[in-house]
């Protein structure tokens, strides 16, 4: 419900898309990416607005997509013995990215993708460890030629810029230093990151420095620590 109403708040304001930046879910496991799912196309069904336009989706997954199930699979295995709804498909997304994907969004998988929204260009890349978002400049290079110095461009990803934005440090999961190089050519460039959890009235959410960084919060108070 609180999901929901996070999107019926985007859907009144007249959004053009919608970031998560991960994690989508707890466990990582299919019951639970069904119930996010099945809140966005209550709220947006066919990805559409109530006036017909296309809303965009640009949603990624995070460390627990990719390994949660593994690591948690006692607790799966004991909710599921006890009835717990929450828990009845623990089937891991992992398992099959891509065809996991196109069942709950309706939209290709890959690993990193770009959509242009109004004219604005959003690049997203679905978790990786540091070493595997160091070619992260090959990716957006490339796709930026002609698009000018001055016209904000947005990355999602799910590790936050190395020393940036509270979390960077202390959460342990952030890009590695060639990745954030690549994002510092680009003062128009902006990062949104998941990963720590904390609350978007944290003014230390927010960064500007070499370009623009925002860790994205939760839709509730899930590990608000100070």
């Amino acid at each position: 419900e609180i999901v929901k109403k996070a999107f019926a708040y985007f859907r009144d304001r007249g959004a053009d898309a919608v970031v998560i930046a991960g994690d989508l879910t707890d466990e990582g496991i299919m019951g639970q990416a069904e119930i996010l799912s099945q809140a966005w196309y209550e709220v947006f069904p066919s990805d559409r607005m109530p006036d017909g336009r296309k809303i965009e989706k640009v949603f990624i997954i995070g460390n627990h997509e990719h390994d949660a199930a593994k690591v948690r699979l006692k607790r799966i295995l004991q909710k599921q013995a006890k009835g717990d709804p929450f828990y009845e498909k623990g089937v891991p997304m992992a398992e099959d990215f891509a065809g996991n994907w196109e069942k709950l969004f309706h939209e290709q998988w890959s690993r990193q993708y770009e959509k242009d929204i109004r004219g604005f260009k959003f690049f997203a890349s679905h978790w990786m460890e540091q070493d595997e978002m160091e070619d992260l400049g090959d990716f957006i290079e490339p796709r930026l030629a002609g698009y000018g110095r001055e016209r904000p461009f947005f990355h999602v990803q799910h590790p936050h810029p190395y020393d940036t934005v509270r979390g960077s440090m202390i959460h342990g999961a952030w890009m590695g230093r060639n990745a954030c190089n690549a994002l510092a050519e680009h003062r128009n460039a902006v990062s949104f990151s998941g990963h720590s959890h904390t609350s978007l009235t944290d003014e230390r959410t927010f960064w500007q420095g070499a370009f623009t960084a925002v860790n994205c919060s939760c839709a509730r108070g899930y590990a608000f620590t100070p």
